[in-house]
């Protein structure tokens, strides 16, 4: 077991090495589909490279602090005059992307990222330096919240799952911005929790809770909202003013648990509930239970796209494995190491599928590989996961 997953450490500091650029960490290895001009995961995207960062800096590999640190430079150097941290870009096309309707996770994956290099690397210099570009960014993000709400609000395709029917207020965007507001010690993250906890999972008594208190409009719908569901053991995905996504999104739940958000109830009927749907049963862990079907009011056409988000695919049930790291992570985080230590065995054994393919993502229900080969963040967010069971760092 032990040489499985020493083995898949080192491929994924090669796979990091080969997958990088002067100027920082592309989305994929730049060969075949990767370079298409439809996906060009050859581009340095906000996310994946600042997810990558992580895992860089984790390793302690100075060649990958390195990158790491051009990474966030790059993404700095091309931040919008607003603030913006772009959802990709390429240097040597000269080109930067923001995406449909101010794409949110770019710059909250950057502002993370950028807050570990300082806390775990030896560069004293960098997070003073851009000290500008973090306020604009923190600034930008304040005016994507509603009213005095403080929670991100976001069109449709406004994160990493852009062919989710979801908008408004999100959970996996929401759940970042205050990891982002506990990081930089910002005064809004006390109602940014309380909003989760009373929007999200408004099956407590929160009548009370500050963010209840403190929002006229939200005591007038939340009792609408809440007559039309059954209660969950999970963060609701997307709250509208007249819908709710009540499938499970994981990611978002995860994270959740990673930051801090639940109580320990609530933590406890997270982690229940995902083994029960046993989103770990092929690889970890699928990203969507249980998956969106034609039959579900969820359902929008928009899922159809190239056929991406059928059942059990992609952002639909699809299983993530870079999204399998943070699922280790959160296992420990709950005190369950051996648990955790098995689940990064088996995570190294998803990569390993196809002779250390790194695929993007698997089919749901087949375990199929599908996506792009050669994922840089497989490869960060297991470094990431593998340093996390050790001790040797926190998010």
């Amino acid at each position: 077991m032990y040489n499985d997953i020493s083995k898949c450490y080192q491929r994924s500091i090669e796979l990091l090495l080969r997958n990088s650029t002067k100027d920082g960490f592309m989305a994929a290895t730049p060969k075949g589909r990767a370079t298409s001009p439809v996906i060009h995961y050859d581009w340095i995207f906000g996310r994946d490279a600042s997810i990558c960062a992580l895992g860089a800096v984790a390793s302690g590999d100075r060649r990958l602090i390195k990158i790491a640190r051009a990474t966030l430079i790059t993404l700095a150097k091309h931040q919008s005059k607003y603030g913006q941290i772009p959802n990709a870009l390429s240097e040597q096309e000269k080109k930067a992307e923001f995406y449909f309707m101010a794409s949110v996770d770019g710059t909250l994956w950057w502002l993370i990222a950028l807050n570990f290099y300082h806390r775990y690397s030896d560069d004293n210099i960098l997070f003073k330096r851009l000290q500008p570009k973090i306020k604009r960014a923190l600034t930008w993000l304040e005016f994507q919240t509603g009213g005095e709400s403080n929670l991100l609000e976001q069109a449709g395709a406004g994160d990493w799952a852009d062919i989710m029917p979801r908008s408004g207020h999100v959970l996996y965007a929401n759940v970042l911005w205050y990891w982002v507001q506990k990081l930089y010690r910002r005064s809004g993250a006390r109602l940014t929790k309380s909003g989760i906890n009373t929007l999200f999972y408004p099956f407590y008594q929160q009548a009370n809770s500050l963010f209840y208190r403190k929002n006229f409009l939200y005591r007038c719908l939340r009792q609408d909202i809440i007559k039309k569901i059954k209660p969950t053991d999970y963060y609701l995905s997307h709250i509208q003013v007249f819908s709710t996504g009540r499938h499970c999104d994981v990611y978002g739940n995860i994270l959740s648990v990673l930051v801090g958000l639940p109580d320990q109830k609530l933590a406890k009927k997270i982690l229940n509930y995902l083994l029960k749907q046993k989103v770990n049963r092929l690889y970890p862990v699928q990203v969507t239970v249980p998956p969106i079907s034609r039959q579900d009011k969820e359902w929008d056409e928009v899922m159809e796209h190239r056929q991406m988000n059928l059942p059990y695919q992609y952002h639909n049930g699809g299983i993530w494995p870079f999204v399998g790291g943070f699922w280790v992570m959160m296992l420990a985080a709950l005190g369950k190491k051996r648990l955790a230590q098995a689940e990064l065995e088996k995570l190294s054994q998803t990569n390993k599928v196809n002779n250390w393919q790194f695929n993007e993502w698997f089919h749901g229900q087949t375990g199929k590989p599908m996506g792009i080969p050669g994922q840089s963040w497989n490869a960060g967010t297991f470094i990431l996961a593998y340093h996390y069971l050790k001790g040797k760092i926190e998010l």
